[in-house]
């Protein structure tokens, strides 16, 4: 009986991103650094199983409140201030748009933002 060639099989259409941090050891999950913090972000395209399906895509990076982090379009993530954000990357992969986010909780007291 011959195995059948898989090669050339269709993959499977990503269905969104997993964020990681490398070197940094991020679950994917959540992510608790310090004020002053700076990390690389990654975005890597994921199939419905859970399953990587390629290295690290160019994405559109968003924070959800840049008083407390920024994060440039490179996914270069900065901690400003004491809080909570969400880093959300958006890719268009193979005609396909998929996202993901990671929830951010910046401590410290050493950094509060000032209220308004």
């Amino acid at each position: 009986m011959a195995c059948a060639d898989t090669r050339d099989a269709p993959q499977a259409p990503p269905v969104a991103l997993h964020i990681q941090a490398p070197g940094f050891g991020v679950s994917g999950t959540f992510l608790e650094v310090n004020v002053g913090t700076t990390l690389n972000l990654e975005a890597l395209p994921i199939a419905a199983d859970s399953t990587l399906l390629g290295s690290a895509v160019t994405a559109a990076w968003q924070s959800s409140d840049t008083t407390v982090a920024t994060i440039t379009n490179k996914g270069v993530f900065e901690s400003k201030c004491v809080g909570a954000v969400t880093v959300t990357a958006v890719a268009d992969i193979g005609g396909h748009t998929v996202s993901g986010s990671i929830p951010v909780g910046v401590g410290t007291t050493a950094g509060k933002c000032a209220l308004p």
